[in-house]
């Protein structure tokens, strides 16, 4: 049987998600210039649409931290059973 093909947004995902996976955070920036910019810790622009599905994603975790109580967080990270290096 064929594997079905992955949407280029959906290899997008993975491909950002297995960066996270390596260490790095999704961050979300507010009040620039432009409107809100996802990023990666290590310099990676991530387009909105596609930081929206990693956010959900299930190897995915919000750290908590959000600019007001009752928004959502503004970095998320992989989930790892071992500690994150710094």
């Amino acid at each position: 049987m064929k594997k079905p093909k992955r949407s280029t947004r959906q290899r997008a995902v993975e491909k950002f998600v297995d960066i996270m996976r390596n260490g790095h955070d999704l961050q979300l920036t507010l009040g620039q210039t432009g409107g809100p910019s996802w990023d990666l810790t290590n310099g990676m622009h991530v387009p909105t649409e596609t930081a929206k599905l990693i956010t959900v994603h299930y190897q995915v975790e919000p750290c908590g931290d959000a600019l007001f109580g009752d928004t959502t967080s503004q970095t998320y990270r992989h989930k790892s059973p071992w500690p994150k290096l710094t």
